[in-house]
C-alpha cells in the first residue's frame, strides 16, 4: 500500500443539498483515497484536533490494516497517514456498525481493535496501541478484556477523560449465554489496563455502544438493553470504578427476541458543573417505531418526552453538541433503491423542527453509519459508502 509522507491541501468535492445549501465533502490526506476497501471508521475531537482512525482491506483479505492521520484546522488539511502495526495482535473488521475505536488526550491517543478467534461470525479478542507522541508512533498495549477468552468481544466504544487516561468499553459473552456490557480503564503513565468492570449482564448481542467523558470525571453509557430492547443508560461518578443502571432512554417497551443492529447517539452538554445528555435513539415498536430524540429535563434525572424525527426507514443515528449548545443530528434514510444521508441542525433555545433535516447529496452510493464529531462551535459529518466499487470515507463540514 502506497502511503503519503506529506502534508497538503484537500482536493474538495461539491455536494449540493436538497434544500440548496452547498457543502463541500472530501477524503483523506491531499485529496487521495487509501488503497482497499474502508471497513472500519471512528473519529475523535479533543483541543480541536480531529483524531481519525481507518481499517481497510483487499479483496478477500481475512485482516485489515490500520492507519491514522489527524487534523488542527476542522478539516481543512489532514497530516499523512500512519500505519499501526498489528503484526502481533492482527486486526479483523468485520465491516461499519462495529468500528474499531480511537481516542486521544493532548499527545496520548489511544486505539483499540478486534482480531480472529472463535466468536460469531469469526470475532474474538481485542487488542489495543498507545501512542504517547502524538501519533507518530505506536506500541501495542494489550487486551483491554481480563476473561481470558478468545471468544466474541465487539462493539467497542472509546473516550478520555479529564485526567488523560482511557475508558473502553464492548460487549462479550463471559457470563455464559448472554452477551454483557464491560468496561476497562487504561492508566497512560504505566501504560496498562486495570481490572474489568460490569455495566450490564445481560444486553443485545450485536447494537454498537457510545461512551462519554465528561470533565468532572462523570462516564455515561448509551447500548440497547435485552428486555425489553429499549436504550438504556449506564453511569459512573468514579471514573469507571463503579457504575450504576439509569433506566431507559425512551420507555418504549420493546419486546424483540433478535438482533436489531442499530444503536444509538449520545451527546454530553456541560452547563454549571453538571452534565446534560441528548440521545438519539431508534425503536421498532409497533404502537410508535422509528428514530427519536431526547434530552434530560434535570441531570441524570427524568427524560423530556421523546420527539420523533423519522420512521422505521430512519435508522444508524449519530447527534453532537457544540460549545455554544447546538445540537447536530445524522442519520440514514433507507429505501429500497438507495440510503440517503440526512442531518439536522438545532440551534439552542429553539423548538426543534424535523421538517427542516436536510438530505444531501454525496458522490458515494449507500452513505453508512454517519459519525458527528464537534470541534468547538462547528461540526463535522464522516460517513462512508460504495465509489467505483471500493469502499471509501467522506466527510463534510457542516
Amino acid at each position: 500500500m502506497e502511503l503519503l509522507n506529506f502534508r497538503g491541501l484537500l482536493g474538495f468535492l461539491i455536494c449540493i443539498a436538497s434544500s440548496g445549501h452547498v457543502l463541500e465533502c472530501a477524503h483523506g490526506p491531499n485529496g487521495h483515497e487509501l488503497s482497499g476497501n474502508v471497513k472500519s471508521l471512528d473519529v475523535y475531537g479533543d483541543s480541536g484536533m480531529i483524531h481519525l482512525l481507518l481499517a481497510t482491506n483487499t479483496g478477500d483479505q481475512k485482516n485489515a490494516s490500520l492507519f491514522y492521520t489527524s487534523s488542527s484546522d476542522i478539516g481543512s488539511s489532514w497530516d499523512s497517514y500512519t500505519p499501526i502495526d498489528t503484526s502481533c495482535a492482527p486486526a479483523f473488521a468485520r465491516g461499519r456498525g462495529s468500528d474499531f475505536q480511537i481516542a486521544a488526550s493532548g499527545k496520548r491517543i489511544l486505539v483499540v481493535w478486534m482480531q480472529h478467534g472463535t466468536g460469531f461470525m469469526g470475532r474474538g479478542p481485542l487488542s489495543s496501541a498507545f501512542s504517547s507522541d502524538g501519533g507518530k508512533t505506536w506500541r501495542n498495549v494489550g487486551n483491554p478484556a481480563d476473561d481470558g477468552s478468545d471468544g466474541d468481544h465487539a462493539f467497542i466504544d472509546l473516550t478520555a477523560d479529564d485526567r488523560g487516561n482511557f475508558h473502553a468499553v464492548w460487549l462479550d459473552k463471559r457470563s455464559g449465554t448472554d452477551k454483557g456490557l464491560y468496561s476497562a480503564f487504561f492508566e497512560s503513565n504505566s501504560q496498562k489496563w486495570n481490572k474489568n468492570s460490569t455495566l450490564d449482564s445481560k444486553v443485545c448481542d450485536c447494537c454498537w455502544n457510545v461512551v462519554k467523558s465528561s470533565r468532572t470525571g462523570r462516564l455515561h453509557a448509551l447500548y440497547r438493553d435485552k428486555v425489553p430492547r429499549d436504550m438504556g443508560l449506564a453511569i459512573s461518578h468514579d471514573y469507571g470504578k463503579s457504575w450504576r443502571k439509569a433506566g431507559p432512554v425512551g420507555d418504549f417497551q420493546w419486546m424483540f427476541e433478535a438482533c436489531v443492529h442499530v444503536g444509538g447517539g449520545l451527546a454530553i452538554e456541560e452547563k454549571e458543573g453538571k452534565d446534560h445528555l441528548h440521545a438519539v435513539v431508534w425503536t421498532g415498536n409497533e404502537f410508535d417505531p422509528g428514530l427519536y430524540y431526547l434530552s434530560q429535563k434535570n441531570h441524570e434525572g427524568s427524560w423530556h418526552e421523546p420527539l420523533r424525527l423519522g420512521g422505521l426507514e430512519c435508522s444508524l443515528p449519530d447527534i453532537g453538541v457544540s460549545d455554544c449548545g447546538q445540537l447536530a443530528i445524522a442519520w440514514i434514510e433507507r429505501a429500497s433503491d438507495r440510503n440517503t444521508l440526512t442531518f439536522l441542525k438545532h440551534s439552542k433555545g429553539k423548538k426543534m423542527d424535523p421538517k427542516k433535516a436536510i438530505r444531501l447529496k454525496t458522490n458515494v452510493e449507500s452513505p453508512t453509519h454517519p459519525k458527528i464529531l464537534n470541534v468547538g462551535n462547528s461540526f463535522v459529518l464522516f460517513w462512508s459508502g460504495q465509489k467505483d466499487g471500493r469502499e471509501v470515507w467522506r466527510y463534510v463540514r457542516l
